[in-house]
């Protein structure tokens, strides 16, 4: 009897029920008059393959096969014992019924593959063969297209039942409300009363919000307070979090990631400018778009241009001599295309760079080539000229990156060729009075 009390609590406790719905549920079904049905049995449904148990009748008269025989395929027998009937639903649900039991069937007359004491009522899902038995103080929900859910509930109580059954709840009517999808079927949650039901994006109710939450795509947002006021927005405290925890258009309700948020403020219009995008402002100071200036994109009033090319010609060598040891290098390079403006009088391009350069270091017997470039930088201004390329180079025959750079300021100049990875000099030094120059026109 102690057995079969906790069975028949457990299936309400261990329910998806919230924990205070759960045991309001057992005090209604008690207090309306029967506390019997918390102390009968059910048959248990055996969790085993039911072809893993085989009827021996010769080791136990009496006992009978229960199930399907595919010959030349799989076999779901079942073993029943004698004084007991066969309830085989399929090979995963299975059971023998003991006497004062029968056993459940679908609406189609199929067997549950479950038993139900005979004063209970079978409740059966003609789909996935769920069944509960439902006591006298419970009804069996039904499906909105017709037939039983599988769902056992109070009386009085609501059944919220989904189109297809998936989710299946009890609402307590005094306490709780049934929440519709967004094509008006119920959804089989419940939310209290004092709360508003929030669907997701299917349209499928989810979520309880709560007082004056926001409800945001299956997410309750708190009022966002901007300027001393509250705003109904689904960028509130709730909504924007994760990895887009910063609320940067009110409006949109957009979401950025952190250092991404260009604009925002007090006003909080903005939009998301991820790196290595740059904010483009309009009219105001209003963030309007988000430019690229890997692709030479600059902002133009609110608007993403492509940036107006220069031509560019570099040239130059010459002999040089190291600070250090005075060790001898010899340099010559021409380089040549057209580039983005660097302010504020320069020239950088990535993509059209043309030209060559030579190099060769006396003291180590070190020749550097190069005819690939990856980028340059030339700027004029204030009695400097500066040239400064990347790229691919052959080091002695060996593939290498390497940076060089070639500068004139108050009539000196140098001359620098390092290594990329290492930022070891390869070539160096001050050019040579009168057998050094470098040149650098922008047009």
């Amino acid at each position: 009897m102690v057995g079969d009390y906790f069975d028949q609590a457990s299936r309400i406790l261990a329910s998806p029920l919230p924990r205070r719905r759960a045991f309001r549920m057992l005090l209604s079904m008690a207090t309306s008059g029967t506390v019997g049905f918390l102390f009968r049995s059910e048959a248990k449904i055996d969790t085993r393959f039911c072809s893993e148990l085989i009827c021996d009748d010769v080791a136990f008269p009496g006992n009978h096969p229960c199930g399907i025989r595919n010959p030349g395929g799989a076999e779901f027998d079942i073993c029943c014992p004698a004084g007991t009937t066969c309830c085989f639903g399929n090979e995963f649900k299975c059971a023998c019924c003991q006497h004062g039991q029968h056993c459940c069937q679908t609406t189609q007359g199929n067997a549950s593959g479950k038993c139900c004491d005979d004063d209970t009522q079978c409740c059966t899902n003609d789909k996935t063969l769920k069944t509960q038995c439902c006591f006298t103080v419970e009804k069996c929900c039904p499906m909105p297209n017709g037939g039983d859910s599988g769902q056992c509930c109070p009386v009085r109580w609501i059944c919220c039942i989904s189109g297809d059954g998936s989710r299946t709840t009890c609402c307590d009517p005094d306490f709780e409300k049934c929440c519709a999808n967004a094509n008006g079927a119920a959804s089989g949650k419940c939310c209290p009363v004092t709360t508003s039901c929030c669907r997701n994006a299917a349209g499928i109710a989810t979520v309880c919000c709560e007082g004056n939450d926001r409800c945001c795509e299956n997410h309750c947002c708190k009022p966002l307070e901007v300027n001393g006021r509250f705003v109904d927005s689904c960028c509130g405290p709730g909504c924007c979090n994760g990895d887009r925890p910063v609320c940067c258009d009110i409006p949109t309700a957009l979401c950025c990631k952190t250092g991404e948020c260009c604009g925002g403020g007090a006003a909080g219009i903005g939009k998301c400018c991820e790196p290595p995008l740059e904010c483009c402002k309009g009219p105001g100071g209003v963030p309007i778009d988000c430019c690229d200036p890997n692709k030479g994109e600059i902002c133009d009033n609110g608007v993403c241009r492509q940036a107006p090319k220069f031509a560019y010609n570099g040239s130059g060598g010459g002999k040089a001599l190291a600070e250090t040891d005075s060790t001898v290098s010899i340099f010559r390079f021409t380089v040549s295309g057209s580039g983005s403006l660097l302010p504020p009088n320069g020239v950088a391009d990535t993509t059209s760079i043309t030209g060559n350069l030579d190099a060769f270091n006396y003291k180590t017997r070190t020749r550097i080539t190069m005819s690939q470039f990856t980028g340059f930088e030339g700027l004029l201004g204030n009695g400097t000229t500066t040239i400064a390329v990347a790229g691919h180079a052959l080091v002695n025959g060996v593939p290498m990156l390497v940076n060089f750079s070639a500068r004139k300021a108050g009539g000196v100049i140098t001359f620098e060729l390092k290594n990329a990875n290492t930022n070891v000099a390869l070539a160096e030094g001050i050019g040579e009075a009168g057998r050094a120059a470098i040149s650098l026109t922008v047009q």
